[in-house]
């Protein structure tokens, strides 16, 4: 006679729960962490411990996968480490891998640590292509420097902090990263108009001192492509533009401080109408222009801005033949402008809603800048101008 075997029914979910816990285990990504020293780092070591990290940042790059972090360590004591020429192998620093999952690399302490400031792992390369010197390649997808300082050296050192020459570029953000003393830009991305920069993101980040070679600016690309967002982000003192949102596909630049550069503080090509721009909540003062659009831009909002003592105007239209694109442009603050506010309509700022008395910014002197206000006599004050939010990003 054969035996009959039951089973409960209990124990059929049970096992079909353990089977989709072993699939799901199957597919999860694992992620690991790597380690970068310049002072006790070895190339020959393994990288995935902090007693065995890597000397270069090109080895850990080129080490790294899907999900992964690169830690560029700094030493024990978290003491202030210049990583010259760390990077200068295979060509120069190039970031390689690619995957819709972001690859993490982050200054950080001889204890893993991650840093929140930018003075603690710098990158000045001489690495060069065609293009001149850069301090790092960007030629991949989804990765994410954090809290680290691309410093170009000084006049004939460095070209560019940042250089892209990757079409169609995707996911690359930097937080709280810096790009100064470059002899051109401070980041810089060149690529074809037929596959744009995609959902790029610079997030309280700081570019100044860039064109010190007679040209170049802050953060900006070339004729334009691509989209990116620029948020709480400082561009000072450069010999061109602050901020450059190019050919952008519906780029942002929202509540950045963006003066004393030499030419315009944000700037907008002439093929951004295929995407809407948002410039909001930016204070624009003493460069050259405030904001320059170089030709009519069919969907843009500029609002609550504040252009100030900009030499010439604070927002500039140049080339322009028809004025109703304006229809995006209200509640911004025009005052002291060398010039006039605006260069159409015998200087007329258009829309509703604007102010022109004095900001009375908590601080404008050189070198101690403070955009902030205090003061209940400002023009800003009770007018929801700079109010809706304020991202300090500090220096």
């Amino acid at each position: 006679m054969d035996k009959i075997i039951k089973i409960s029914k209990e124990r059929i979910v049970m096992n079909k729960k353990i089977l989709l816990f072993a699939l799901l285990f199957c597919s999860v990504i694992f992620s690991e962490t790597w380690y970068v020293n310049p002072v006790t780092g070895d190339d020959d070591n393994d990288g995935i411990a902090l007693i065995t990290p890597f000397k270069t940042v090109q080895v850990g790059l080129d080490s790294v996968n899907a999900a992964d972090t690169l830690l560029l360590v700094v030493g024990a004591n978290g003491d202030t480490i210049t990583a010259t020429d760390s990077c200068d192998m295979n060509g120069g620093l190039h970031a390689s891998a690619v995957s819709s999952t972001p690859i993490y690399v982050l200054a950080c302490n001889g204890s893993g640590t991650v840093y929140t400031d930018t003075t603690n792992f710098i990158i000045t390369t001489k690495s060069t292509l065609a293009e001149g010197l850069f301090g790092i390649l960007v030629a991949a997808d989804y990765i994410v420097f954090q809290n680290i300082t691309f410093d170009g050296g000084g006049v004939g050192k460095s070209e560019y902090g940042v250089l892209c020459q990757a079409d169609g570029a995707e996911g690359i953000k930097f937080k709280r990263c810096r790009f100064i003393n470059n002899d051109n830009h401070g980041v810089f991305y060149r690529v074809s108009a037929a596959t744009p920069l995609t959902k790029w993101l610079f997030y309280l980040c700081e570019a100044y001192g860039n064109g010190l070679g007679g040209a170049g600016g802050g953060i900006v690309p070339t004729a334009a492509r691509g989209n990116a967002d620029f948020i709480g982000c400082n561009a000072h003192d450069n010999v061109g533009v602050g901020i450059g949102l190019g050919s952008s596909y519906g780029s942002n630049a929202l509540f950045n401080n963006v003066y004393d550069n030499d030419s315009v503080g944000i700037w907008v090509s002439n093929l951004a109408s295929l995407g809407h721009i948002n410039i909001i909540g930016n204070v624009c003062y003493g460069n050259n222009d405030g904001i320059r659009l170089i030709q009519n831009q069919a969907r843009i909002t500029i609002l609550n801005n504040v252009m100030a003592a900009n030499t010439r105007y604070g927002l500039h239209t140049l080339n322009t033949t028809d004025l109703d694109y304006l229809n995006g442009v209200s509640y911004n603050c025009y005052y002291n402008n060398g010039t006039a506010a605006i260069d159409v309509n015998s200087g007329t700022p258009p829309g509703e809603g604007n102010v022109t008395g004095d900001p009375k910014f908590t601080s404008v002197v050189d070198g101690s800048e403070d955009f902030s206000f205090s003061d209940t006599t400002s023009s800003l004050y009770k007018t929801g101008l700079r109010n809706i939010m304020y991202i300090k990003s500090g220096k």
